[in-house]
This record gives C-alpha cells, structure tokens and sequence, in this order.
C-alpha cells in the first residue's frame, strides 16, 4: 500500500509538472496577444496621425504599413 501511494504521489508531482509546463505556454501566448495588441495600436496611430504619408506609386499603402506589416511576419 505505501508502494502505490508512493507511486500516485509520483504521478501526482508529474501533473504537476505538466500544470506548471502548460501555465508557462499559456504566458507565452498572453506574451504574444499582448505583443500583437501594441502592434495594433501602432498601426492605428499610423495610420490616423500619418493619413497624408502615402506612396505614388501604391495609392493606399502607407510607409508606416509596409514596415509595420514587415515587422509583424518578422515576428511572426
């Protein structure tokens, strides 16, 4: 009986390993939603502070854009 009350304490520790794995990709994601949410913002002040910064020769595209959106797939 203590040999399997040793054995469930061991897998016990090891869901709490998994628990703790799982807690450090779940910051890991909020790292990036909040990494995502600044580059939103970002792009809304660009492109509401900025709107007379256009290219000629793309018409809609802004400078702010191009680079924000190259930066985005960088990070990505």
């Amino acid at each position: 009986m203590m040999l399997n009350n040793a054995i469930a304490a061991y897998q016990d520790t090891g869901t709490i390993h998994n628990n703790a794995i799982a807690a450090y990709q779940d910051t890991g994601m909020m790292l990036n939603n909040v990494v995502a949410a600044y580059s939103a913002a970002i792009f809304c002040i660009s492109r509401c502070a900025y709107p007379y910064k256009r290219l000629p020769s793309f018409g809609k595209t802004m400078v702010g854009e191009n680079v924000l959106a190259s930066s985005i797939s960088i990070s990505a």
